[in-house]
């Protein structure tokens, strides 16, 4: 009986500033499977410009980079019905920005101070954390927007900064303390593929690093092995993330996404999610 993989794009509104880097990263994969194994059928199915159908349950694998709750209501049926799902709804969630934190934290002592923040008690409650200024967030998703990450150094503008996402409608966030360091980008599969790349020295703009030489002596392999660690932990099969490492040499680990679009290494990483799917098949 023919095997049959559904693909699933991520929805544009959860892709800021990635939309066709989030498309071609899931395109490429798919092609690879179909490479290796071209009796394996593909189907393929954009969130935003289609439903999910009958015939997109009847399948024996996913690959899902979507994350609107539809969606992931439309996976969990599918994986109780004992279809693998990648990632799994369950990772996916692990990823919102709240529940990651609290992960993080419970986990390894290689998270940056954070709290969360919902009200003006929370705001103070965090000024110990505003010190050496701090990336608020929003608490749910990964940025939607530029205004969802924001850099803040007082409790004045705390509350500015929160009144607005309030008016956006995004009532809980996340205040993590800002490591000066030089900052390392990860992509990972599962516990078979590790790419790391230094991006740059950290500012108070997210999008703009500071250029500088890389001084430090990083191993990279310690930083291999937390990763996978923290994202075993998280269940995810494809992931990305951020170190910052400080002068000292101490590693923190401040972000994880489920499933980026692994912009530095995609035909790679690509090949290595395809055959780490046709696992599953056999």
């Amino acid at each position: 009986m023919t095997k049959r993989i559904l693909g699933i794009y991520r929805e544009a509104c959860f892709s800021n500033r990635a939309v066709d880097a989030d498309q071609a990263i899931l395109d490429r994969a798919l092609d690879h499977i179909a490479q290796i194994a071209p009796d394996v059928e593909i189907l393929r199915v954009h969130p935003d410009q289609e439903k999910f159908t009958i015939q997109h349950q009847e399948v024996d694998l996913v690959l899902s980079m979507a994350q609107s709750e539809n969606a992931l209501l439309f996976l969990e049926k599918l994986e109780v019905g004992g279809i693998k799902v990648m990632n799994s709804t369950h990772s996916i969630r692990n990823c919102y920005r709240v529940v990651l934190s609290k992960l993080l934290t419970q986990k390894t002592d290689l998270s940056p101070r954070s709290c969360v923040v919902e009200n003006s008690d929370d705001i103070k409650r965090c000024q110990k954390i505003l010190t050496n200024g701090a990336w608020i967030k929003r608490g749910d998703f990964h940025a939607l927007e530029d205004g969802d990450v924001q850099f803040c150094d007082s409790c004045d503008k705390l509350e500015t900064i929160v009144a607005d996402f309030k008016k956006r409608g995004v009532n809980t966030l996340i205040l993590q303390e800002h490591v000066e360091g030089q900052i390392y980008k990860f992509y990972g599969v599962s516990d078979r593929y590790f790419s790391l790349r230094y991006m740059g020295h950290t500012t108070k703009d997210r999008y703009n690093l500071e250029t500088k030489e890389n001084t430090l002596q990083v191993d990279p392999l310690t930083l291999e092995s937390i990763a996978f660690e923290c994202t075993g932990m998280m269940d995810l099969s494809f992931f990305g993330g951020d170190f910052i490492i400080t002068e000292e040499g101490r590693p923190y680990l401040v972000d994880v996404n489920d499933w980026p679009s692994f912009r530095t290494c995609r035909d790679e990483a690509a090949l290595h999610m395809a055959w780490h799917t046709l696992s599953f098949l056999q």
